[in-house]
């Protein structure tokens, strides 16, 4: 049974797919705004938040070693986990 994405859920989704579009195309990028998405939800679902954080923060570890590639796959991993995590019934 598929499961029901929430508003919050798509609003992140986006934010994440924008800012990976941005970080591809060498512009600037707002991790802070990404981070206020994401704390949000602390506490409605604490877990998460924190696998999501840590995504984040991994992101701006690997651009900051100039590492492109594992950035956008962390940005990718990010968007998936958002999109297809299970959510609370």
């Amino acid at each position: 049974m598929p499961t029901q994405r929430t508003n919050a859920d798509i609003v992140l989704a986006n934010a994440l797919r924008e800012a990976a579009r941005r970080f591809q195309g060498r512009k600037p990028i707002d991790l802070g705004a990404l981070y206020r998405l994401i704390e949000a939800r602390r506490g409605e679902q604490p877990l998460r938040c924190a696998i999501l954080t840590d995504l984040i923060q991994a992101i701006h570890d690997d651009a900051a070693q100039g590492d492109r590639d594992s950035a956008m796959k962390h940005f990718r991993a990010a968007i998936e986990f958002v999109e297809g995590a299970p959510k609370p019934m």
